[in-house]
């Protein structure tokens, strides 16, 4: 028998660690081959290169970003092949009788595959687990499986080709301790771990095969802390430059001593930490189930912090019940006032099977019916409440979490308290101007600020300094002029200058590769004197200050 197993990753630079497990898991019963494609491939394409394989069975992993594109897959495919199809995933292991009513869909495997599809094969696609549903009995209860049997399979990892150009998935464990009701990890029971053993060999294989980037999949990795500590450890022992370790973590159980332990020992961005807060409003935390101690939380954001070694990503939710427009702004500053490096303003999608989804009416939700079930409104949030958020969270990813104005936007929030009502004031900058968020070219982000900061009332000079700062250090080639103000006479005699001043600058490397710009401030210390900034554009983007009056 030959099978495929394939799915619809949001980015090439993105890997299905299910597809590899699950090849692992049947390769011995069956010929199988893994196709990864992107939701930007074509549908007629993706189509023909599965059909091209003359497969008995299609598997494809279906989750909330690629259900649409999938389905259309699917229907294509069966227009031209009766081919079988099986999928699984967590988008359809919780409305089963939904999907598996789906034109083209055989079989469904609920929750963990590798065990069930196995069975599938072997039964030569006769589904007799109460695991599998068909059309003719469309009920499954999700699978769980035993995490030693998969540790005794070919490694997944070892079978994912171009792996220093991707980022690598890995799994430590499966299962959530909490039960907020949002999340679909709620529905899984209890958690298991693979043992630290078999993650250290594999993690070893990562590590000496240069992978850049491995993204833990784990929904709390500090759970069992002598667990988390010890793969800590392992990681930091094995240090090579230039590779990133992302975590999970759930902020407020995280151990002082952990915490310090880590910024001593671990090198500068070794590990990234993704915290999910999504609300400081308690009332709303107890209706979600979600328990936190927001001081613990806070304080062990700030020690992370505050060394500078564990880059951070923090995570609010929009349009959890009884948070109103008013609420959410308090949540953003409650968590903005400790300026983390990237914050991101995501908004309650209503998760097939989850206990929030099963609670709309409680609290008057309306959401989008296809995927990602998006809310649209409930009882304390209005439409253009959502709307206006959204105008904020444009902002907010724009010129906080893409760090390309970082001395502007620093500068805007120290005088802006209110640090939600600036980024919404940008985004309505961008949508009353320019009414779209999209296509637009790197210099437009910075005359765009200009504007908005001018018809604010900041002090327009100060600010089209810092933005000539944050353009011209930014740019990775020497790029167009930003509200120029130096002619090319006095660029060319200040040019001599600084090299009467340095002799490490020749004439060739500033006249070439280099732009020069006076600022009425020295945008590193903020203090008021006129400075000569000279970027230099050659192998590396470098910058240097000279005070104007020493060169004169």
């Amino acid at each position: 028998m030959k099978v495929i197993l394939t799915t619809l990753n949001s980015k090439y630079i993105h890997t299905s660690h299910a597809l590899y497990l699950l090849d692992s898991a049947i390769e011995d019963i069956c010929e199988s081959h893994v196709k990864e494609f992107t939701i930007k491939d074509n549908i007629e394409r993706v189509t023909k290169n599965l059909i091209s394989y003359q497969a008995d069975l299609i598997c494809f992993a279906i989750y909330i970003w690629n259900v649409k594109e999938t389905l259309k897959v699917i229907e294509v495919l069966r227009e031209t092949t009766d081919v079988k199809v099986c999928v699984g995933g967590p988008e359809v292991s919780y409305d089963v009788k939904h999907f598996v009513n789906k034109t083209g869909i055989d079989f469904l495997v609920s929750g963990e595959g590798e065990e069930m599809l196995r069975e599938l094969i072997q039964n030569k696609l006769n589904a007799t687990s109460l695991n599998i549903a068909t059309k003719e009995h469309p009920y499954a209860t999700p699978n769980q499986v035993n995490l030693n049997w998969l540790e005794t399979l070919n490694s997944p990892y070892r079978k994912l080709k171009d792996i220093n150009n991707r980022l690598v998935y890995f799994e430590s464990s499966r299962g959530c301790p909490y039960q907020c009701s949002f999340c679909l990890s709620s529905l899984e029971k209890g958690v298991r771990f693979f043992s630290t053993e078999y993650l250290k060999k594999e993690l070893l294989y990562l590590i000496e095969h240069d992978v850049k980037t491995v993204k833990f999949l784990d929904r709390t990795f500090n759970t069992k802390l002598s667990f988390a500590k010890e793969l800590f450890d392992f990681i930091i022992a094995h240090y090579k430059e230039g590779q990133t370790f992302q975590f999970e973590i759930t902020g407020d159980i995280l151990p002082t001593e952990i915490i310090l332990y880590l910024n001593e020992k671990a090198p500068k961005g070794l590990f990234r930490f993704e915290i999910g807060i999504q609300s400081t409003n308690q009332e709303t935390n107890n209706l979600v189930d979600r328990n936190q101690d927001l001081d613990i939380l806070l304080e062990n954001i700030r020690l992370i912090q505050e060394a500078n070694v564990i880059d951070l990503h923090l995570d609010l939710i929009a349009g959890l019940p009884k948070e109103s427009y008013h609420s959410f702004e308090k949540t953003f500053n409650d968590i903005f006032q400790i300026k983390p490096l990237e914050l991101q303003l995501g908004f309650l999608k209503m998760l097939r099977g989850t206990k929030i989804r099963n609670q709309a009416d409680l609290y008057g939700y309306h959401f989008d019916q296809e995927s990602p079930y998006e809310i649209t409104k409930h009882d304390d949030l209005s439409e253009e409440d959502i709307f206006n958020i959204h105008l904020a969270e444009e902002g907010l990813e724009k010129y906080w979490n893409k760090h390309k104005t970082d001395r502007t936007i620093h500068y805007l929030v120290s005088i802006k308290k209110n640090y939600f009502q600036l980024f919404y004031e940008i985004g309505r900058y961008w949508f009353d101007h320019y009414q779209r968020f999209t296509n637009f070219q790197q210099i437009d982000l910075y005359e765009r600020l200009y504007l908005y900061a001018k018809s604010n009332n900041y002090d327009a000079t100060v600010v089209l300094d810092l933005l000539k700062f944050d353009y011209l250090t930014n740019a990775k080639t020497k790029p167009k002029r930003f509200y120029q103000t130096i002619d090319k006479k006095e660029r060319n005699h200040l040019f001599r200058q600084i090299m009467v001043y340095d002799s490490n600058y020749h004439i060739d490397d500033l006249f070439k590769y280099s732009y020069l710009e006076i600022l009425t401030l020295d945008p590193i210390t903020m203090e008021k004197e006129q400075m000569v900034l000279v970027v230099t554009y050659k192998q590396q983007t470098t910058y240097r200050l000279f005070k104007l009056k020493k060169l004169l």
